[in-house]
């Protein structure tokens, strides 16, 4: 391992920029060189580690990253921001553990903050980032409070936040659009998708339930003005909300219509910035109503019944992976046709075969008024599209545990009926799957229907 290669293949994939010399400086964290250096920094969602060797090298103290996702042996895959197509990840040619070998002053962990030591951590760093974080959480309250007591007396937090309300939809190409320019235009902007003059207007299409990208469970919809309590509760915080007036004039009337409870700031803020100091007294502010993860919106009310086919037929999503296949790419076929969901399992045995045990097709449908542990009844029909799945027993995931159904399938559609109390947890969802499941195992499903009892 060469510490010289790791550190040139940070900056080719873009790890060390900042603001160029003459440029008036925003406030983003690499050209805040008045916060890092010489301090001890806890980097929080931080990835598989590249962010690391930049701040060791201008000059921080020591860095320790924490990130559920990271896998601190392999080549796990991140951003190279370098790239046109910049939400393109590739494999990174250094683990965390190759890191943490060539900088002693390095500590990466593969778990959520809160599951770090206690009393290691406690009031022993000057600065913590969270970059693009907070709208990840499914408890923002519970992270800032350990950000706080984390921090050393007078220690800072430093945190942008990707706005889910905002036109692009975090970090999303938009989804439906109204140009003022070519497609020329368009290849030969490095920076297309958050180029302002370039794009006139976008509609907001992400905002309705029936957009794939409104039950992504990774993101919380969190409102900026809920955001802002939860940090003001733990920390004297101020904040550059990143305001673009210029689309004011072109927020369409449905949408504020529809959206009554979002303000012309939730609309309108791109990618705020919050920056505060740790109070030595935590402010005595009730968060029990505060909604942070997944708030009601009002046109939801109106909604009784909602399943999202959209997720699976819209080719306009040609990179959707979703829950919908459980992050582990184990279909090879999963569409619609004529109304029917095909679901055909890889024939590729490159992965272990355990990885079946919890995969379940998503099914992702809006009813107001939910009640986690009441009985509902599941209803749709199911068969086997192969020999290798005849015989086979449907199992359905209710939030609380897998049941099994003691129907084994054949080549011919069958109805299932399932009456079970279902836990949704605020992410309305239920999963169907196979007993089983392995490679080459195929099924189809159709008339799928979701109420109460």
């Amino acid at each position: 391992m060469d510490k010289q290669f790791l550190i040139s293949t940070c900056k080719e994939w873009g790890y060390f920029k900042a603001s160029k010399e003459g440029e008036t400086s925003g406030n983003g964290i690499h050209d805040r060189k008045d916060l890092f250096v010489g301090k001890n920094i806890l980097d929080v969602g931080m990835g598989q580690g590249p962010h690391s060797v930049f701040y060791i090298e201008n000059g921080a103290k020591s860095y320790t990253g924490v990130d559920p996702d990271m896998d601190l042996e392999g080549n796990g895959t991140v951003r190279n921001h370098n790239r046109f197509d910049r939400y393109v990840r590739e494999k990174f040619p250094f683990s965390p553990n190759d890191i943490m070998k060539l900088y002693p002053n390095i500590k990466l962990y593969d778990c959520i903050l809160e599951e770090l030591n206690y009393n290691d951590h406690l009031e022993k760093y000057d600065l913590i980032v969270m970059t693009m974080v907070t709208e990840h959480l499914q408890d923002n309250p519970t992270v800032l409070k350990y950000c706080s007591k984390f921090l050393k007396k007078n220690g800072i937090i430093w945190s942008s936040h990707a706005n889910y309300y905002f036109w692009d939809g975090h970090h999303e190409y938009p989804r439906c659009y109204q140009y003022d320019f070519s497609s020329d235009t368009i290849k030969k902007s490095t920076n297309w998708v958050c180029s302002y003059p370039i794009c006139k207007f976008t509609n907001w299409n992400h905002l309705y339930p029936d957009c794939p990208i409104y039950y992504v469970s990774s993101l919380n919809r969190i409102k900026l003005k809920d955001l802002q309590i939860i940090f003001e509760k733990y920390f004297e915080v101020e904040c550059d909300l990143d305001l673009h007036t210029e689309l004011i004039s072109v927020i369409p009337e449905n949408i504020k219509n529809d959206f009554p409870e979002l303000s012309t700031e939730d609309l309108i803020a791109g990618h705020p910035i919050f920056i505060g100091k740790k109070r030595e007294n935590i402010l005595d502010i009730n968060l029990d109503n505060i909604e942070y993860h997944h708030p009601i919106s009002n046109i939801e009310k109106n909604i009784t019944n909602l399943f999202i086919e959209n997720i699976l037929k819209d080719t306009n999503y040609p990179n959707n992976k979703w829950d919908t296949i459980y992050q582990k790419q184990l279909f090879k076929t999963l569409k619609y046709q004529n109304d029917e969901l095909l679901c055909e399992t890889i024939d590729k045995k490159e992965i272990n075969v355990k990885q079946f045990n919890s995969c379940g097709i998503n099914l992702k449908l809006y009813e107001i008024n939910l009640i986690d542990n009441n009985n509902y009844k599941l209803k749709f029909e199911i068969k086997s599209l192969h020999s290798n799945t005849n015989n086979k027993k449907v199992k359905i995931y209710t939030g609380i545990k897998w049941e099994v159904v003691n129907i084994p399938l054949n080549q011919e559609y069958q109805i299932i009926e399932f009456i079970q109390p279902f836990k949704f947890s605020g992410k309305s969802k239920f999963r169907i799957g196979i007993e089983d499941l392995s490679f080459n195992d195929s099924f189809s499903i159709k008339n799928i229907s979701f109420t109460k009892c």
